[in-house]
């Protein structure tokens, strides 16, 4: 598979990429990844986009990666804590902000 990390704003361009990994509390996937969609329904700022987004059934786990792009009002950052339905169905959470990768090291 040809993946080019340029397509997706994986290479130093101004922009912030954040990864968020959330650990779901058991019997609540489903209803994560329900309110997921709505909150990212509604959430749409410009210059903002989700990149990616899956669920790592085995462990629980909901992922997914989002940028910002250069120049984004950071008064409009997504924050967590502002979507109760989406943080009562968590048990742990990470964010992770992604600076710079070379298109080099990926592609070699």
């Amino acid at each position: 598979m040809e993946f080019d990390p340029k397509e997706f704003g994986l290479v130093e361009d101004g922009s912030t990429i954040e990864v968020v990994t959330l650990e779901v509390q058991e019997g609540r996937m489903e209803e994560i990844v329900e309110v997921f969609q709505e909150v990212f329904s509604d959430f749409k700022p410009e210059g903002f986009s989700v990149i990616f987004s899956a669920v790592d059934l085995a462990h629980n786990k909901l992922i997914w990666i989002h940028r910002y792009e250069k120049g984004f009002d950071l008064s409009k950052r997504f924050y967590l804590g502002k979507y109760p339905k989406l943080v009562f169905c968590c048990s742990a959470g990470s964010r992770y902000d992604v600076r710079e990768v070379s298109y080099e090291e990926i592609t070699s």
